[in-house]
């Protein structure tokens, strides 16, 4: 497995030899930004806001922390590649949604984007009802994307970032940011 400069710092080697991913304090130690820490995937990056110290959290107590004077990571510099597409990923909202009982919602709930090539996401409402994309955690808000309208967020932090519609809070989904590499 090869890892760009920024994830070199990141990952370690178990005693199986297979990479793993070091703690926010390892990585941090070794020379990698408090902003530019890799989490584990089912982990969120926040960083206390005096000392500017990364940790990793699990996604249940991000609220709790960001209302204790941590925040998401800003200002991520990460290393691109010389390729870059610049492909955007689109997120349904689907027909008949904004009924409760439909089981309808975001289309695809959960999705993976990469910072450099996919990390611009659109929102498509192909609802008859306005709904929205705001973050759970106040980071972004479409306010009120009409039917046939679409929004679009551009992710420049890795991390995972859930979201709701306001006028529908039943409608839920989320989107795994990776760094770039």
């Amino acid at each position: 497995m090869a890892f760009s400069f920024h994830e070199s710092f990141a990952h370690g080697v178990n005693t199986m030899g297979n990479p793993v991913i070091l703690s926010p304090l390892k990585q941090f130690k070794s020379g990698v930004t408090a902003n530019d820490v890799i989490c584990r995937p089912d982990m969120q990056l926040l960083i206390q806001n005096q000392e500017n110290f990364p940790i990793c959290v699990k996604l249940d107590s991000v609220s709790n922390l960001l209302h204790r004077n941590w925040s998401y990571p800003t200002n991520c510099e990460y290393v691109h590649g010389s390729f870059t597409a610049g492909v955007e990923d689109l997120i349904m909202i689907e027909k008949n949604a904004s009924n409760q009982f439909s089981g309808k919602s975001y289309f695809p709930e959960n999705s993976t984007v990469v910072i450099g090539w996919n990390n611009t996401i659109s929102w498509i409402n192909q609802d008859d009802t306005p709904s929205s994309v705001t973050s759970d955690w106040n980071l972004f808000d479409s306010g009120p994307i009409l039917s046939g309208a679409d929004w679009k967020y551009d992710f420049e932090c890795a991390g995972n970032y859930g979201y709701h519609s306001e006028p529908h809070p039943w409608m839920k989904g989320w989107i795994r940011v990776l760094p770039p590499g």
